[in-house]
């Protein structure tokens, strides 16, 4: 179904319905088509009757559709019966005007504040003021405009002429009244500045076809009365929403100084007035947007919204983690042990690889993880090596209790209204308190009740859609819905949305959000009807809503004083500032206007200078100094490769003990590729220590496939084991050759192998280096090779030489010294090698450590020896107070640390204290 036509003029091209959101879309179009038709007292028939003779505006889809709709909607709400509230509203207001028409009744009988924007509206109104004793009180209606711009605006006011004046609507219900405008007798006469800006608003929002007279001085204000118009007015042209929200909040601050003095926002932006109302919060003052809180954003809203993202993901590691998350969600157990079983879950379960699908997965990865042996726990990152026995039991009640909540879904099919009811026992379930916990009930609750009424008592069934629709479809349902709650805010401090603050007053007002496309909104076009259609069938322009907002815009500027505020850029992108602030500034002329920015930016300069610190240090690079007992008396082969390259890291993982967490669900990546890897080398150079086997390749094969087959992770991800098995096989192909070649008599392979030494200090407390040897290769003469597998790109032997990439000389140095199990003292290294195994275009490559002919010769029995030197004096020197400072050698740091965030070297590495680049 296409939901857009092409028009007299052409048109965009049609959207296409993919998907139950766009079909709620569609239907929520086609709802605002049914209530303007009911407020103009128009019927389908209407529709249906021009739809042949407007063919050719149309795709037939859309034509059809709706011939369809006026044909069967009729009858549904016959049969029904039903009748929309539109239609009703329009009908009981018809009824009324006829009544007192007819019997005109001598009781006092007062209209305040109404414009009569719709027709049945403005007929009760007129009927009312010519009863004997009725009246009607018009607001604002503009007597100082000249008759030839009052003529632009039209008799038919809003549906004809100038709809987008703040004139126009008025001008219609007096028309409908039967009156002139000269016959409106003025209720009291404002004080001359109130006056004065009075006939400079009118002035400034004249029609665009008279805009002319503003350079005829005999319409021209007076600059006297200008400048008292514009006197108590102050503009403020933020930099962006943020700034704009704090420099609104600084004004209703300022205004409340005085006592008894009331202030206000007014805006349509809700976004706006909820950054204002966070804002006030600095000075803890509470106030409430009168507008209320739309129900997806209310408590109970974001819950069932949350809900309903679990079960369109399948109980997806970040949707299910954020529902965990909310406040209300206690699942039965009640809050403490739902945080305890979400943080286990969290850190033992969904970091790191993601489980398999569902929940059930999850319960699986879960089961498997809690009994994983004492032994194989030492690879666990340290987050997850602390959990507990108690964790482990949180983390599966929490599950088991989701799943009796998740059960109302099973077995629903593709019905969305029967999903909506299980969501409804679904959350029930989720917010159900622990034994004895006592709940506060919330007013968000009972509407989201409301609404899931509504849907049962609407008797809709069959309406297709799969579980990922769901959140659209409910989104749609509760979009529009308010959450109103009884006034707790400040007294004097009020937050308005145009229509209620068309009749209250308040002494300092500040209307933000003066840019286009918000205040005025832009015009909608109707999905259905374009304009030419509009008019045959007597319906509204679009442009008429724009005048509503004028008129609002008209009304509000009466307050004592008043505070214009606009952002340059909002939500990132560049604004334009309204049309009611450049028709103003072009009448007012550049001098008062400009007096009048002045003040607003001392406005925004106040409110800037509530964030600006007293002092701005220059940001320093982190260095810590530590205790002599603080400091780590134990670190691996590779924690010495980052302690020389980065130390802050070093002080981080073990001072601080701040592990690194991995992403949620990650997909499967190059480090467990490259365990699985080495895991293969490792079995293949234990199995085999001395001789190959007949058909190494085969072989390596074998165990590949076995590792590759046995990994949890890879089992419910296919995709990525079918394109990491190729590579392997190809590492396979060339590790056989390398193998075969590498081989001879009496050289015994001693794989993954552990060790340690531990080094006498100065100060009495021995320091302990340890770690696991990828390969070392004993020979007959008592040499040795030292291998080490990797799967990215190895070191370069420049860093190998300077101490930057120590791993293997210090491996060197603790074999040399007896330090692996089962490895006895050997007198000499012949060989350190890197052995890169990518299973790319080249599947392998060797990197012998060895000098090269630019550079200074070295032998590596002596720079082993030198490396274990150096370390001893590395750690003797922050025992004695070198700070652990962070990336020193910037050249030879690693590209990315997991601690350089915390190290905020974003920030110091653009220049240190003395303004010296560092990055």
């Amino acid at each position: 179904v296409k939901d857009q036509y092409t028009g007299a003029g052409g048109g965009a091209p049609p959207r296409v319905v993919s998907g139950a959101g766009d079909a709620v879309a569609l239907a929520g179009d086609l709802g605002v088509l049914i209530d303007t038709l009911a407020i103009y007292g128009k019927d389908w028939q209407d529709v249906h009757a021009l739809v042949p003779g407007e063919y050719d505006r149309y795709w037939e889809d859309t034509r059809t559709f709706l011939a369809i709709a006026a044909a069967t909607w009729p009858d549904y709400l016959e049969a029904a019966g039903l009748v929309d509230g539109a239609r009703r509203r329009h009908d009981l207001l018809v009824a009324q005007a006829g009544r007192l028409r007819a019997s005109q009744p001598d009781t006092p009988m007062i209209v305040a504040g109404s414009t009569g924007s719709m027709p049945a509206t403005a007929a009760l109104i007129a009927a009312i003021a010519h009863l004997p004793r009725g009246a009607v009180v018009l607001p604002g209606l503009d007597q100082t405009l000249d008759e030839a711009s009052w003529e632009v605006i039209g008799p038919r006011g809003a549906d004809s002429g100038h709809p987008g004046h703040p004139q126009a609507v008025l001008a219609g219900l007096i028309a409908t009244i039967g009156i002139m405008r000269d016959e409106v007798v003025p209720l009291g006469t404002p004080v001359p500045a109130l006056a004065a800006r009075a006939r400079f608003v009118s002035e400034a929002l004249r029609p665009a076809e008279t805009t002319a007279l503003w350079a005829d001085a005999a319409h021209r204000l007076a600059p006297d009365d200008v400048m008292a118009a514009l006197a108590d007015i102050d503009v403020v042209e933020a930099a962006d929403d943020r700034e704009e929200a704090l420099a609104v909040a600084c004004a209703l601050r300022e205004a409340i100084a005085e006592p008894g003095r009331t202030a206000a926002l007014i805006t349509p932006d809700r976004g706006i007035a909820a950054r204002v109302a966070a804002e006030l919060g600095r000075w803890t003052i509470n106030v409430d947007d009168s507008a209320g809180l739309p129900l997806p954003s209310s408590a109970a809203g974001l819950l069932a919204r949350l809900a309903a993202e679990v079960v369109a993901s399948d109980c997806g590691a970040v949707a299910l983690l954020a529902l965990l998350d909310h406040p209300w969600c206690r699942l039965g157990l009640g809050r403490a042990t739902v945080l305890r079983g979400r943080a286990t879950l969290e850190i033992g379960v969904l970091r790191g690889p993601a489980p398999a699908p569902g929940l059930a997965g999850i319960v699986q990865a879960l089961g498997q993880t809690a009994a994983t042996p004492d032994g194989d726990r030492r690879r666990w990152p340290g987050p997850k090596r602390r959990l507990g026995a108690g964790d482990w039991t949180a983390a599966g009640a929490v599950l088991s209790a989701l799943g009796v909540a998740l059960a109302p879904w099973d077995g629903i099919g593709d019905d969305l209204v029967a999903m909506a009811e299980a969501h409804r026992a679904t959350l029930a379930a989720l917010a159900a308190a622990a034994p004895g916990e006592s709940v506060p009930p919330d007013v968000s609750m009972a509407d989201l009740e409301t609404l899931f009424d509504e849907v049962r008592a609407g008797g809709v069934s069959g309406l297709a859609g799969q579980r990922a629709d769901y959140p659209a479809f409910f989104g749609a349902l509760a979009a529009g819905r308010v959450v109103r709650r009884a006034d707790s805010g400040h007294p004097r401090i009020r937050i308005w949305g145009l229509l209620e603050a068309r009749l209250l007053p308040a002494d300092t007002v500040v209307l933000a959000g003066l840019d286009e496309r918000s205040w005025p909104a832009e015009a909608q076009t109707d999905a259905f009807l374009n304009r030419p259609m509009r008019h045959q069938l007597g319906l509204p322009s679009p442009e008429r809503r724009l005048g509503q907002t004028a008129h609002d815009f008209e009304q509000a500027m009466g307050a004592r004083r008043v505070v214009l505020t606009r952002a340059l850029k909002r939500g990132g992108d560049p604004t334009v500032a309204s049309r009611f602030l450049q028709r103003m500034a072009a009448v007012a002329g550049p001098t008062v206007w400009e007096a009048a920015c002045e003040r607003g930016q001392a406005r925004l300069a106040q409110a800037r200078w509530l964030d600006q610190p007293d002092v701005t240090a220059a940001i320093r690079r982190p260095a810590p100094v530590l205790a002599p007992d603080r400091v780590p008396d134990r670190l691996s082969f590779t924690d010495v490769e980052t302690l020389v390259r980065d130390p802050y890291a070093i002080y981080a993982k073990h001072v601080l003990r701040l592990d690194r967490l991995d992403p949620l669900a990650e997909p499967p990546g190059a480090a467990l590729r490259g365990i699985l890897v080495h895991d293969v080398a490792g079995q293949f150079g234990r199995a085999y220590p001395t001789a190959l086997p007949a058909d190494p390749r085969a072989e390596l094969e074998r165990i590949g496939q076995a590792v590759f087959d046995a990994d949890p992770v890879l089992a419910h991800h296919p995709q990525t084991k079918a394109f990491w098995v190729p590579r392997f096989q190809r590492v396979a192909d060339w590790l056989a050759g390398w193998e075969a070649g590498r081989r001879g008599a009496g050289i015994i392979v001693h794989a993954e192998i552990a060790g340690g030494l531990e080094l006498p200090m100065a100060d009495g407390r021995p320091f302990t280096l340890h770690g696991r040897a990828d390969r070392i290769e004993l020979r007959p003469g008592g040499g040795f090779a030292v291998v080490d597998f990797k799967t990215g790109a190895p070191p370069g032997v420049q860093e190998v030489r300077v101490g930057f990439s120590p791993q293997l000389t210090l491996e060197t140095a603790v074999a040399k010294r007896g330090g692996f199990r089962g490895l006895p003292a050997v007198t000499a290294v012949e060989e350190l090698l890197y052995v890169q195994l990518s299973g790319g275009t080249q599947a392998g490559a060797e990197r012998v450590i060895k000098p090269r002919p630019s550079d200074p010769p070295f032998e590596i029995n002596a720079l082993a020896d030198e490396h274990l030197d150096k370390l001893a004096a590395l750690i003797a020197g922050y025992r004695a107070g070198w700070a652990f400072v962070s990336r020193p050698y910037p050249k030879f740091a690693k590209s990315y640390s997991a601690y350089d965030h915390f190290a905020r070297v974003q920030e110091w590495s653009l220049g240190d204290a003395d303004g010296e680049d560092t990055a």
